[in-house]
Parts: C-alpha cells; structure tokens; sequence
C-alpha cells in the first residue's frame, strides 16, 4: 500500500491569509456519484477459459507490457529538449520510500526508491543520459547531471511563501525584493553550477 503523504514528517501550521474558512463557498452544494444497489445497466464480461492458452500468466504478460512501455517513456525524455524533474516523501508498507518523477510536456514517469538522491535517479535511468535543459528545484544532487539546469519557479514562490510565513522575511512579499534576493542567489551560486 502506497500512502502519498509523508508521515514522518512534522508539519508546521501556516498562519491564516484571512478570515475566510477553507473549503468551498458556502452555497455551493456540491456533487458526486453515489453507489446504488440496483444500477440501471449491469454489462457483465464472459471470458471463456478454453480458449486461453495454457500456462498463460497474466502478472508477467502485463509486467513485459509495462516494462517496454516504460523503456519507450525513458528514450522519449531522455530525447527531449526540457524536461523537469522532482521526488516526494512517501510511506511504502509503513517505510521511507522517494517517488521520483521525469516529465516532459506529454509523458511522466513515476518510480518508487528507498533512496532520494543520485543513487535512485541513476537507477531510473532518465537523468544519466539527459543532454537537455533539465527543470528541478535547487537540490545539490541534481547539479551532478551534465545538462543545462534551470530552476523551478513554483519551487521558488514556496520557498517564499515559507520565507514570509514562517520567518517573516519582509523580502518574500515585496516583488522588488524579492528579484534582489534572487540575483543574489544566482550570482553566489553560479560559481558553484559552472564548476560542477
């Protein structure tokens, strides 16, 4: 059983933008499906056994079928000229695990690993072939691909967000600070990118 958040970590509170509760507008009612006991159309799929082969095991065939289908996906993004790349904490049979993911405008790959950094991404196979213009957040362990790096700007607008919530930084609110802080950054980290 996968479990997509991460229970291991601590979550701090985020102070509150404004009055308004969370969820939706209060006159708006909402809607999904319902189960019923007694649906109107019921279409049941005969499968006659006779004519499966013996010996047939479905668990590989779909495993093969999935495994040249994730090889076309790996070949597809490694040719690309952009793609972004990214890992979350998530809990497998109660454990640490990193779901890792490679994207292009079309396609994304997903992969659960124990491990978070190079290691995992190497065994993906995406990253250590990649020529292109690789998107990530500013982690150190995707500096060790050789590809052109460009920075993700939703990573950016959360370190800000967190910067003026939680350390009440007044550079995080003002755009024209902001833009300071970050040519800030880039020219002390620059140095560090064009060395390796």
């Amino acid at each position: 059983m996968i479990i997509a958040t991460d229970q291991n970590r601590k979550k701090s509170k985020k102070k509150a933008k404004n009055d308004k509760k969370p969820g939706d507008q209060k006159r708006h009612t909402g809607s999904n499906l319902k189960p019923v006991d007694d649906p109107d159309k019921v279409k049941v799929i005969k499968v006659d056994r006779r004519i499966i082969p013996k010996g047939f095991h479905y668990q590989k065939v779909g495993y093969e079928r999935v495994e040249s289908f994730e090889q076309w996906i790996k070949k597809q993004l490694i040719t690309s000229d952009l793609i972004h790349a990214d890992e979350i904490g998530i809990n497998i049979g109660g454990k640490r695990h990193w779901l890792h993911c490679a994207s292009n405008a079309s396609l994304t790959l997903f992969g659960p690993h124990k491990k978070r950094g190079t290691e995992a991404m190497d065994e993906r196979g995406v990253l250590p072939f990649f020529n292109g213009r690789l998107c990530h957040d500013h982690w150190k362990p995707y500096y060790h691909y050789r590809c052109i790096h460009t920075l993700c700007h939703a990573h950016h607008l959360r370190e800000l967000e967190r910067a003026w919530e939680q350390d009440v930084q007044q550079f995080a609110f003002d755009p024209l600070m902001a833009q300071k802080y970050f040519a800030e950054f880039a020219a002390t980290y620059q140095p560090v990118v064009s060395t390796g």
